[in-house]
């Protein structure tokens, strides 16, 4: 195809109500611009353009954020994965509160750039002609004979883009998660590229190919019946070369990066959904932009009243950072449990520091109890570390602020058995993974904690001594009753709950919890020392029954104490 035609068609694709809404110099024209493109595909049953709109946001969040300052700390903002995945809420709305956005609302406009249509229709044009000419989509390597894309044609159009990606830059750095990022400056992020690589598909007219999405990561789902998935993006470092697999090959059965067929089939709104929560109004380290805040939280409204947040978890979970609303986090807890069985982690973290910021502390560890527990399913590997940092910061930060603040949690036998779920959680992560999570870092904070509790609460528990054929925990009956529901308004321990002086036992399934528990609650004195070392023993814990679903029996080596894992995200 001629480079001349390939121009004319692209300039055909821009729609002449989109062209006509430019030049774009308030919040309101910015926002009318995304609301009636996307209504008029809605109405007109077309797919919206996501190379276009793509472009757009990119355009306005680098007018906004990228100035001569912030240029030279953006690889500091919080970048954390462009992934909407992983976006946290609370870097964009520090202090909990929609009023530090509302004030944005009326002189919102103030340093609202002016946008330009021949800024976007040059970019339009370029990356138009790039992927049309390059990719031929009448050949049958790229093309299946009903029309849909191959395996084959994912994996080239992944490998166009990353070969003109520049080779040199910090790939998990602020403002390079839009298609405006990669043709001004030849740079993306994980989740950027995998973004970009759904347009492009788009742009050659293969209507099947849509975005998979776990908590931190994106991959490609395209074929007849749309079940094919294929590697399009690189995670964490060193793994490019997986782009063009199959998710087969790359998944593994209790993979918390894959979400253990759990993850997010994306529709094309829900796709505009996902550029939307990835966003990212970081200026710098400390400074948000409030205008750029002002147009997500609006957007975000948006794709709510179109119903493309009902099946998006994180993206309710971001809505209610803006909204400072609790009815929204449960929105986004139940969204987890009724389309995903469950298996998502962030949205139960986030309505704990929702209910931290509210006063709410016992809720909080609840919640951040049933978020460890969501952990039990997976098992630990290198590529997780941002569940990882986020349960770390949970341990470090978020609870002992939470006993700081209300000391009479220390006096409530529910938030001890909270916290014992939560650290039993992280030990069951642990068992049958490959690589370690506890080490002295853990226990210091693991201590601090539970030692807070005086023995008359600890007390109220007694040791396990049930048949060890009960050990992998799905048989025992007091283990399943002291297990706590996932269910966001179940705030009970068991059935005798309510009774203060009830004595059960503490449930505990993983084999190291089950070691402490006799320093836990069989002395009235809280052994730190002694609890400190049974943690991170060097040894090796034989595991003698398998976990549930855990594949056939195998023995776990914990080689230790190791040091903190490096944070692939800082």
């Amino acid at each position: 195809m001629k480079k001349r035609d390939i121009c004319l068609r692209a300039k055909m694709d821009i729609a002449k109500e989109d062209m006509s809404r430019f030049p774009i110099t308030t919040t309101d024209e910015f926002v009318g611009l995304f609301e009636s493109h996307i209504r008029r595909a809605l109405d007109d049953e077309t797919e919206p353009d996501l190379a276009f709109l793509s472009i757009v946001l990119g355009y306005l969040e680098s007018r906004l954020t990228l100035t001569e300052s912030s240029d030279v700390n953006s690889s500091n903002a919080d970048s954390t994965l462009g992934s909407p995945g992983r976006r946290s809420p609370n870097n964009q709305q520090k202090n909990g509160d929609a009023s530090a956005y509302e004030e944005h609302e009326g002189d919102g406009d103030s340093d609202f750039p002016t946008l330009e249509f021949e800024v976007v229709e040059a970019l339009y044009l370029k990356f138009s002609i790039l992927v049309k000419s390059v990719i031929d989509r009448t050949t049958t390597e790229n093309t299946t004979r009903s029309g849909t894309a191959t395996r084959f044609l994912c994996k080239k159009v992944s490998d166009l883009l990353w070969n003109r990606l520049y080779p040199h830059y910090h790939k998990d750095k602020a403002h390079i998660q839009s298609l405006f990022s990669f043709l001004t400056g030849r740079q993306l992020d994980c989740f950027g590229l995998a973004i970009v690589v759904i347009a492009a598909c788009q742009i050659l007219k293969y209507s099947d190919v849509h975005l998979g999405m776990s908590e931190d990561h994106a991959w490609a789902i395209h074929g007849d019946k749309i079940i094919e998935m294929t590697e399009i993006t690189w995670h964490g470092k060193g793994t490019e070369d997986r782009r063009g697999w199959s998710l087969k090959k790359t998944d593994t059965e209790k993979s918390w990066m894959y979400l253990s067929g759990n993850g997010i089939m994306c529709t094309r709104m829900m796709e505009i959904a996902s550029m939307v929560v990835a966003i990212n109004p970081s200026i710098d380290a400390h400074t948000d932009s409030g205008t750029l805040c002002v147009v997500q939280h609006k957007l975000l409204r948006l794709m709510m009243e179109i119903g493309a947040l009902e099946k998006y978890p994180l993206g309710l979970s971001l809505l209610a950072e803006f909204d400072n609303s609790e009815e929204l986090h449960k929105r986004s807890v139940k969204s987890v449990e009724k389309y995903y069985d469950g298996g998502h982690v962030l949205p139960y973290s986030l309505q704990g520091q929702f209910y931290s910021r509210n006063g709410k502390h016992k809720e909080a560890i609840s919640c951040w109890a049933n978020a460890s527990q969501v952990l039990t399913r997976y098992n630990y590997t290198r590529e997780d570390e941002e569940v990882y940092r986020e349960i770390m910061d949970i341990a470090k930060e978020y609870i002992p602020f939470c006993i700081k603040s209300d000391p009479s949690i220390c006096e409530d036998r529910e938030c001890f058995l909270d916290l014992i779920r939560f650290y039993d959680g992280i030990c069951l992560w642990e068992e049958d993974s490959s690589t370690p999570v506890l080490h002295s870092w853990w226990a210091k904070y693991f201590t601090h904690t539970l030692g807070r509790f005086p023995a008359e609460v600890r007390s109220t528990f007694k040791i396990d001594v049930s048949d060890d054929e009960d050990e992998s925990g799905c048989s025992n009956s007091s283990t399943q009753n002291v297990k706590h529901s996932l269910r966001n308004d179940d705030s009970t321990i068991n059935d005798s709950s309510d009774a203060t002086n009830t004595i059960s036992t503490l449930g505990v399934r993983s084999s190291k919890m089950k070691g402490l528990e006799n320093l836990l609650v069989g002395s009235k004195k809280f052994n730190a020392h002694a609890v400190s070392l049974q943690l991170t023993a060097q040894s090796q814990v034989h595991l003698s029954r398998k976990r549930p679903g855990s594949g056939p029996e195998t023995t776990t080596e914990y080689s230790g104490r190791i040091k903190k894992p490096k944070k692939f995200f800082e």
